[in-house]
């Protein structure tokens, strides 16, 4: 996403194509859940939201939201790490709990995952030639 937001010029454009770059992969995760296990695709929900969270914070920084509506900065603040601490804090959990007090955690056996195998395609082989044996040319009456 970060090499995106080079081609634009202005920061608030920088910004605004963050945020709605950043809903459309948080939407694409919530719809796809492309990890094998649900603990990683909820991890990765959250994660995606705090991105989305931050750059939401940048868009009403630049603008002085808490200037001109009156709210506290520090307040604001404070909620932004919030939100950056929780998503942490979940990666953390996820590892203490799982990962490290199953054993063959990395397979996720609870999950009952069925491998879909396509049968074998059928082997096609040319028919082969009859075989062929060269006889003898007969003579010409020239030849006797």
């Amino acid at each position: 996403m970060t090499g995106l937001l080079v081609f634009f010029v202005s920061t608030i454009n920088k910004v605004l194509a963050g945020l709605i770059f950043s809903v459309f992969v948080c939407v694409a995760y919530m719809h796809f859940r492309p990890f094998i296990a649900d603990d990683d695709d909820n991890l990765a929900n959250v994660c995606q939201l705090s991105i989305f969270f931050t750059i939401f914070s940048a868009l009403l920084i630049h603008v002085h939201v808490d200037e001109t509506d009156g709210y506290d900065s520090s307040a604001f603040g404070a909620i932004l790490v919030a939100v950056n601490v929780f998503a942490i804090a979940l990666v953390l959990l996820d590892f203490f709990t799982v990962s490290r007090f199953e054993p063959n955690s990395h397979t996720r056996p609870h999950l009952n995952l069925k491998v879909l195998t396509l049968p074998d395609p059928p082997t096609h082989h040319p028919p082969t030639p009859p075989h062929f044996t060269p006889t003898p040319l007969a003579r010409s009456h020239s030849d006797r």
